[in-house]
């Protein structure tokens, strides 16, 4: 009934594996589903958030999926319960995936999970040539906040599109005092360029514009 042509009959044959088996159900259901729909994707995540923490080990093995529906479904909720044993195969699957659209979604994720560990990886992701996956990760260590991306987010600054410039500036205002100190030597090297884009930033995360 999971691979039934009708969605009412799938979504049915979910609810009852669910009830008659519990969380371990999830593990069939991922490896029949295919193409999920929004109407699916939002029944099952009904469903794992019900389990949460016991749902974490039948999302993990899932990643493994051919389908990339099921794939960025686990992947969103890996990162929507918070789990911190879904940083290494986050970490994995952002370095090493072929398929772009998950990579980058594994990077959004590593951000929303915020855990220290990311942090090499997305360092080394702000270089990378695709600019999605640029993005996605200068905006993930904006939710690390750590003081040793400074440098590597001021030469974003510098070298990115306006884009670019805004999320990098987002992410060192998020380090405190130093990246606050570094902004203000970015507007001492170009104050037209530079004080516009900063000001912006700042009053958006309300805090103090920086002096001219």
């Amino acid at each position: 009934a999971l691979e039934d042509e009708h969605p009412d009959v799938r979504h049915q044959a979910m609810g009852s594996l669910i009830i008659l088996v519990g969380v371990e159900a999830l593990r069939t259901i991922f490896r029949i589903s295919r193409n999920l729909s929004i109407w699916t994707t939002i029944e099952l995540s009904t469903i794992v958030m019900q389990y949460k923490e016991e749902a974490v080990p039948y999302l993990v093995e899932a990643l493994e999926s051919q389908d990339q529906s099921v794939v960025l479904f686990c992947i969103e909720m890996l990162a929507e319960i918070g789990f911190v044993s879904a940083v290494e195969p986050l970490r994995s699957m952002a370095r090493d995936y072929p398929n772009v659209v998950i990579r980058a979604k594994a990077v959004e994720a590593l951000g929303r999970l915020g855990d220290q560990r990311s942090e090499g990886l997305l360092l080394s992701l702000i270089q990378n040539p695709i600019p999605n996956l640029r993005l996605k990760a200068i905006e993930a260590l904006r939710s690390i906040g750590s003081p040793e991306s400074v440098k590597p987010l001021m030469e974003r600054v510098r070298r990115g599109n306006t884009e670019e410039q805004i999320l990098a500036i987002r992410a060192i205002a998020s380090t405190g005092d130093e990246g606050i100190e570094s902004l203000k030597s970015l507007i001492s090297e170009d104050r037209v360029q530079y004080h516009r884009l900063v000001d912006h930033v700042l009053e958006e995360l309300n805090l103090e514009p920086v002096e001219s």
